[in-house]
């Protein structure tokens, strides 16, 4: 759930680049994969509203100064300001990939703890201390975390007693995978995974027996879900406190909701250690394991298979600090075994380097030699992949501030055409700078985006229907006919598809529109009735959502029966009047009175070539359904995707 902060500020859009370039990339079959990108971007203030029809949306609250730094809760992408943001595009070189780069180093090689591990910008923000004397030896036990992150996530009663719960049975537990990872580039983990020698079974009776409520998610892979009931926090509460509403309903929300709290339920999944038999590229069929490195081995990435205990000790058998270290990306073991295991992981390579391109730039992360060769020969094989899972890795990609140039890389490999990305919009790159422009107004993490949002409810169905990559991915799919068989393969939701759908559609209006333009088309769309939270999306971020969903919609004063009054005849003669009497209204920015409009109308009605036209500038197009349903059958007759 995006948190809501009390003072909610507007950030200011960036306004269009001077240059931009973006070299192509060579083909994946040669020594070097390399490209240049050069693009420069300056942060500036929303125009003010200069014309009257503007006038009717509400102002944005002050811009967000660049230095301000926002914590981010997300493991998506670490804390990015758009001071720095803007300085990375300055840059007049940024390499996007290198297969040239050198390798890391050996994975056995050992961390000195003294060493300041965060001397140059590197994923690794933590140092760590000297393993504990007793550990010393202990086969991969590297160093001991300890810091402020690692003493709140730790500190958990929920988590404290699954560890009491365990060990009081003589078993050892540790926290794996991803919030590892997470703790040690100093970033909130958003799921805390716990694995543990003790088989499935045992697990399920021990916390069934300690009186924990305990849920057989997937017992055949070894895993149970551990479900711990606690009350909302402070800040939980806060989110009924809304800056745009009512002061005294907000007081009244936050009073019912301190008399009857929502329950709320701490998750923690516990696996048993586990090697994988028999795989397919979709499933594995596991057996249960003692070996902490066996299980660690079998994870995708070598920065996901590290493991810490509740003492701080972190356990990296693969080399996963260093890459922290190193800025480097590369499978456990042998790319092509790791991806043959899972095709999908050909994806999460993907999301996993976008996020390092988002928090260092491009030119600052290496990827293990033969990698992208490896991706590209197995790439085919995302085929048998479902839609839904592809969706789910393809949805956290377009996150990402470097989603274009990710595009770009997965392009040249193979997969954007395997997943249904064959069509892009001109070229990912030619999309390059908008996109950026986009991610850097509200998208550098959730919790910036959330302050330009109104009420909890429409932030959080901007976040349930996918509202950002919907917005991203329609500046990527070539047409709209590409935009209705993108929805139909991966399975949109209904919402998403349609916002999709109109987004496309409608693109053209925005291409390069100033805030005057872009507050001038939502105004229409708005009286038009279009639906606000499309109308949000395609002048995003020209138009702050605040902005849209605060507006003071203007109605127009003349109907049917009053023109029928005065003299218009009915029929088509009447909705021919209507519509002309309407664009002058909106031509005159809604300024016009209900007496000029009436002698417009008698003239109209006597001389129809005197007839307004709508402005083509600012028609939209709202229905598609029969582009749907021509998809949809012809999905049918060939057997769908």
């Amino acid at each position: 759930m995006l948190v809501l902060l009390r003072h909610r500020l507007a950030l200011s859009p960036l306004s269009r680049p001077r240059t931009a370039a973006l070299a192509s990339i060579a083909p994946i079959r040669t020594s070097a994969l390399a490209a240049v990108t050069t693009a420069t971007a300056t942060a500036t203030a929303s125009r003010p509203l200069t014309r009257a029809s503007s006038s009717c949306l509400a102002p944005s609250p002050p811009s967000l100064p660049t230095s301000r730094r926002f914590a981010s809760h997300s493991a998506s992408c670490s804390a990015f300001t758009a001071q720095n943001a803007a300085a990375r595009l300055r840059n007049s070189s940024l390499s996007l990939l290198s297969l040239t780069a050198s390798a890391s180093a050996s994975a056995s090689a050992s961390v000195h703890p003294a060493r300041l591990l965060h001397s140059k910008p590197a994923l690794l923000q933590m140092d760590l201390l000297p393993v504990a004397a007793e550990l010393a030896g202990t086969p991969g036990a590297i160093g001991t975390l300890n810091c402020p992150l690692w003493h709140q996530v730790i500190g958990s009663s929920s988590l404290q007693e699954i560890h009491r719960v365990v060990t009081s049975h003589g078993y050892s537990i540790r926290i794996v995978g991803g919030a590892v990872r997470d703790l040690l580039m100093n970033i909130q983990p958003k799921d805390v995974d716990l694995a543990t020698e003790a088989l499935p079974d045992v697990l399920q009776h021990m916390f069934e027996e300690a009186g924990i409520r305990v849920i057989p998610t997937g017992l055949k892979h070894g895993t149970v879900t551990v479900v711990f009931e606690r009350p909302p926090s402070a800040a939980e509460q806060q989110q009924v406190v809304d800056n745009g509403t009512d002061p005294v309903a907000a007081a009244a929300a936050t009073t019912a909701a301190a008399g009857n709290p929502r329950k709320l339920y701490d998750q923690y999944e516990v696996t048993t250690l586990r090697v994988d038999k028999i795989t397919d590229g979709r499933h594995a069929e596991v057996e249960f394991t003692s070996d902490w490195s066996l299980d660690a081995q079998r994870r995708d990435l070598r920065f996901n298979s590290m493991s810490i205990d509740f003492n701080g000790t972190v356990y990296d058998y693969f080399g996963g600090v260093q890459d922290l270290q190193n800025n480097h990306i590369a499978f456990v073991g042998t790319a092509d075994l790791r991806i043959k295991e899972d095709y999908l992981r050909i994806l999460r390579f993907f999301r996993f380097y976008g996020r390092m391109c988002d928090s260092l730039g491009q030119g600052n992360v290496s990827v293990e030699p033969g990698t992208l060769e490896c991706i590209a020969e197995n790439a085919p094989n995302l085929s048998g992949i479902s839609a839904e899972r592809i969706w789910l890795e393809c949805s956290k990609i377009l996150q990402q501030r470097s989603c274009p140039h990710t595009l770009e890389v997965m392009t040249r490999c193979g997969v954007a055409n395997i997943i249904g990305l064959a069509d892009l919009h001109q070229s990912v790159a030619s999309s390059e700078i908008r996109l950026l422009q986009q991610l850097e107004m509200a998208v550098r993490h959730t919790t910036e985006l959330a302050l330009q949002l109104p009420p909890t409810d429409v932030a959080d169905r901007w976040k349930e229907h996918a509202y950002i990559e919907m917005i991203r991915l329609s500046n990527i799919v070539k047409n709209e006919d590409s935009a209705a068989e993108l929805a139909l393969r991966w399975k949109l939701s209904n919402q998403q598809r349609d916002l999709l759908l109109f987004l496309v559609f409608n693109r053209h209006l925005v291409n390069e529109p100033d805030s005057a333009f872009a507050r001038r088309l939502a105004l229409d769309m708005l009286v038009d009735k279009v639906h606000p939270d499309w109308v949000a999306a395609l002048v995003f971020p020209y138009v702050s959502p605040q902005e849209i969903y605060f507006a003071n919609i203007p109605v127009f004063p003349l109907s049917g029966d009053v023109l029928a009054k005065s003299g218009v005849p009915k029929g088509k003669t009447m909705g021919l009047v209507l519509a002309s009497t309407r664009q002058l209204w909106k031509n005159a920015g809604f300024q016009v009175s209900e007496n000029e409009l009436v002698q417009h109308a008698l003239q109209v009605s006597g001389n129809p070539t005197l007839a307004l036209q709508p402005d083509p500038s600012m028609q939209t197009v709202v229905n598609f359904g029969n582009l749907l349903r021509a998809k949809q059958k012809g999905s049918k007759q060939s057997g769908g995707h």
